[in-house]
């Protein structure tokens, strides 16, 4: 749990009542030897988030290859942008609610959406270029533009969330 100085100010507390409150937290933090239950689900949440993360990736892209059959490439990369947000959306929901998320899970994050979002895109936009090919549409998509299409779109409302933790942790940036 966090303290939100601003928001105790907001409501009329004083620093000496925001100091208490900390160190009654911090207090509560060091003394408090979570059950190994505890423990155990506190890394099953995070480890469920990482498979969401790949997974999302993945499903994102399945669920976009029919319409890289009938788009153009500025419309699929404008579906991919917005597919890329929504992602990027409920990843960071996801994030805000795990409490236990660390700066190292944090990195890990980062590296798992680009590289899970770049490799899905490759895959999908093939296996769409080759149904393409078959079925004689003739629409062809770059696969790295749109991996780095949705990886960028997902990232802006993570490094939003990131940026407003931050804040909220140290202040201002």
């Amino acid at each position: 749990m966090q303290i939100k100085e601003q928001e105790l100010k907001q409501k009329g507390w004083n620093d000496e009542e925001i100091n208490h409150a900390k160190r009654v937290l911090l207090k509560a933090k060091t003394n408090h030897k979570p059950l190994p239950w505890m423990k155990f689900l506190e890394k099953l949440g995070i480890w469920l988030f990482f498979v969401f993360i790949i997974g999302g990736a993945i499903l994102g892209a399945w669920l976009i290859e029919p319409f890289l059959l009938i788009l153009n490439k500025t419309s699929a990369l404008i579906s991919i942008f917005i597919i890329g947000l929504l992602y990027g959306s409920l990843a960071s929901i996801l994030a805000r609610d795990i409490e236990s998320i660390e700066t190292h899970h944090h990195i890990l994050i980062s590296l798992c959406i680009p590289l899970s979002a770049i490799v899905t895109s490759i895959i999908i936009s093939k296996q769409a270029a080759n149904i393409s090919q078959i079925i004689g549409l003739g629409v062809e998509h770059n696969p790295i533009l749109l991996g780095i299409t949705f990886t960028v779109s997902s990232f802006i409302p993570y490094g939003i969330f990131l940026l407003n933790q931050r804040r909220q942790s140290h202040g201002a940036l």
